[in-house]
This record gives structure tokens, C-alpha cells and sequence, in this order.
């Protein structure tokens, strides 16, 4: 926002980083959500960076893929899961195989008509409060021309695990993650996002006492990347993400940096 109108801004980039800490925690599902799906009493929540990756392929078509780089925290006990996920958005019914597909995870099918491709890892050990996380996605072209994607997080030391590298077996002249006013093939916003919500499968959650800081930046110029900047503009809502918190409120502290 600009003197009351809104801005529009576009950049690309191969590397956005979220660095997450959470001070305070408890969440409960409720009995059900009006965004989906309801565990009522689990005390799993999610912190997701998600951003949009484009692929211009070698045959002149664009294509787009959601990436999610997640936290599962269990606000109970301190277990703590990173999990990935990549979905196909070039159009609203696009699918994914295990066939273009591969890394240490598999495709599969939600409902049998979307497709979502899915590896997760459990952390140790358990968080202990204060708890301090950077989510990392990477982007590229690999040198036989397909697409490629890391993803990794910094957890108890100081260097990156790469827990999954994925390659989409389409041949393209190029690929990086996006940020745009115009949106993604299925008609979501191709935006980059780090959210605290509802842990999976578009359910919900209640903050009962939550304190978190969120820090968001991707790396420039491209294709060199050499910087890290905080991105230009924050939100205090996820609109591509289906998961939900209820009673969380979001004070925006500068550029690319909020608290929840």
C-alpha cells in the first residue's frame, strides 16, 4: 500500500529463507473448521514457507509449481517434523507424477484427483522454548535442463541440511521462484509466503497462548544471487495457504519481519 492504492512489484530469485523463532506456544484444534478438516484436541500447528516456482519450458509453455517448506511443531511435547511439498498450479487441473517426479519422496493422490508430491523428517532433538528454525528453498536449472529444487533447514548448528533435492523431468530453458501482481496458472497469487496456520490437510487451530517472529528474505540479484534482502512488502494473512489459526494476531515490525 502507497499513499492508499496499492503498489504492484514483481522480482525473481533461486533462494527465499524464512528464519522462524517461537517464544511461546500452545494450540488446540477446535471440534470442527470452516476451512476443512478438524482433529479436534491436536496440538500441532505449522510454520510454512511457501513460495512459487516458474518454469519456462524448452517447448514455450509456462508452468508453475507451489512449494512448501514446513515445521510441524507439537505444542504439547516439543516434537518437531520439517516436511516438503510440491504442488502442480500451471492450471487448475494439472497433476504431478512419480514418472517427471523425483527425490527422497513420492507423489500421490489426495481424493483421487489431486496430486501432491511429499518427504518428511522428525528433528531431534525435541524443541526446548525459546525454538529457532531457518526454512531454505532453493531453485534451479540443472546442467541437462530440468528444473531442480533443495530444500533444507538450519537447526542446532550452523550449516544448511538439505534434507530433499527434487528434479522435474521437463525439459526447460529456465526456472526460478517468482513474486508477482499477476497470478499462477491455476488463478492463486504468485506470491511468497511464511505463515504460522493449522498443521495439514486444510485444517485449523487455536492459538491458546502464542509468540512467534517471522523473518522472510530471498537473495539477489538474479540469477547471481549474492544478497540477502528482506522482501519489499508484508501481509499479515497467507492467501495461497489452506491451513488456518484462529485467535492469532499479527503486528507487522519492518520490512519482511513480523510477530505473532
Amino acid at each position: 500500500m502507497v499513499n492508499g492504492t496499492y503498489f504492484a512489484y514483481d522480482y525473481i530469485t533461486n533462494e527465499f529463507i524464512g528464519n522462524v523463532t517461537i517464544y511461546k506456544a500452545l494450540t488446540q484444534e477446535p471440534s470442527a473448521c470452516l476451512s476443512g478438516y478438524a482433529e479436534p484436541g491436536s496440538n500441532w500447528f505449522s510454520v510454512q514457507l511457501n513460495t512459487v516456482m516458474v518454469v519456462n519450458t524448452a517447448g514455450g509453455q509456462t508452468q508453475y509449481y507451489w512449494l512448501q517448506n514446513v515445521v510441524w511443531f507439537d505444542s504439547l511435547n516439543g516434537t518437531v517434523w520439517v516436511v516438503d511439498n510440491v504442488w502442480n498450479f500451471s492450471s487448475i487441473n494439472s497433476v504431478l507424477s512419480n514418472a517427471t517426479v523425483s527425490g527422497n519422496g513420492v507423489v500421490y493422490s489426495l481424493n483421487n484427483s489431486i496430486y501432491v508430491y511429499e518427504y518428511l523428517v522428525e528433528l531431534t532433538p525435541k524443541a526446548s522454548l525459546p525454538f529457532s528454525i531457518s526454512l531454505v528453498t532453493r531453485t534451479g536449472l540443472s546442467s541437462n535442463g530440468y528444473p531442480w529444487i533443495s530444500f533444507g533447514y538450519l537447526y542446532t548448528n550452523g550449516s544448511i541440511t538439505w534434507y530433499d533435492n527434487i528434479t522435474i523431468k521437463v525439459p526447460a530453458v529456465s526456472a526460478y521462484m517468482e513474486v508477482s501482481p499477476m497470478p499462477t496458472g491455476n488463478g492463486l497469487p504468485d506470491d511468497a509466503e511464511l505463515i504460522v496456520a493449522g498443521p495439514w490437510n486444510w485444517e485449523c487451530t487455536t492459538a491458546k497462548s502464542l509468540n512467534t517472529s517471522l523473518m522472510l528474505y530471498f537473495a539477489w540479484p538474479y540469477p547471481s544471487d549474492e544478497y540477502l534482502s528482506p522482501v519489499p512488502a508484508t501481509w499479515d494473512f497467507g492467501e495461497d495457504t489452506g491451513e488456518t489459526i484462529y485467535n492469532a494476531h499479527v503486528s507487522l515490525i519492518n520490512y519482511g519481519e513480523a510477530m505473532s
